[in-house]
């Protein structure tokens, strides 16, 4: 019964989302290629969900109520992707908002999309003292694409290094499945998040602004990923 009505606000969720989605690609109809690039996003966002369901839920594979923790997973991610996509509808989210500054040195920032599912025990991660943009101050185009590439690096070592660490542990465990999870998660949001940034510096194409934008997208992504896989190391 359990999995059932899970599974059934999983329906409900994902059938708002399409509508969502559906009503913003119509709005991004011209050029044609906004409405293709949002598509391609959302295609790579639900391989994500689906990895990243499994990630969060692998401890529980060995439960009865597996399946039900799962869909509730994705309900909640849906249920999110959906404020999102309504943000946009109604013109309080750009899709190419500037980016957040980055965390102070050392730290990471919060996901955009902390579960607050008790059965997932993911509580919100806390945010991170912000630090001046270093990039902020850049002359010209040409040094804030130098300064964004050097800081989109900075944030791509620390997804690789806690992705280690969590594979390192995962492996000593006897349950593959966990190194399965962690892997196929991690391709599918390295998907997600590329498709996610040519959407969201769209509107800087043709720019000589796009480089830069594109690698301050990564970076604030990657930060948020690092958050996420900090939280799993620490739990």
């Amino acid at each position: 019964m359990a999995y059932l009505c899970a599974h059934a606000e999983y329906d409900r969720a994902e059938a708002a989302l399409a509508t969502l989605e559906y009503a913003l690609s119509r709005r991004l109809a011209e050029p044609r290629l906004h409405a293709d690039v949002f598509s391609e996003a959302e295609r790579e966002w639900r391989g994500f969900r689906d990895g990243e369901c499994l990630l969060l839920t692998c401890d529980s594979r060995a439960d009865t109520a597996f399946e039900s923790y799962r869909h509730r997973c994705l309900r909640e991610l849906t249920e999110q992707r959906s404020v999102k996509l309504r943000a946009l509808l109604d013109g309080r989210l750009a899709p190419s908002s500037p980016a957040a500054a980055p965390p102070a040195t050392g730290q990471t920032r919060a996901p955009d999309w902390p579960l607050r599912s008790a059965v997932l025990s993911l509580p919100p991660v806390a945010e991170a003292p912000r630090a001046p943009d270093p990039c902020a101050a850049s002359e010209n185009v040409e040094a804030l694409a130098k300064c964004e590439r050097a800081e989109y690096a900075r944030a791509e070592e620390a997804v690789q290094r806690r992705e280690a660490q969590l594979r390192e542990r995962y492996a000593a465990e006897p349950f593959i499945y966990k190194v399965t999870s962690l892997d196929r998660a991690q391709i599918e949001w390295r998907k997600f998040r590329d498709a996610e940034c040519v959407f969201s510096t769209f509107g800087s194409l043709r720019t000589p602004a796009l480089a830069a934008h594109s690698d301050r997208c990564l970076r604030d992504r990657d930060w948020e990923r690092a958050a996420l896989l900090q939280y799993l190391l620490d739990s």
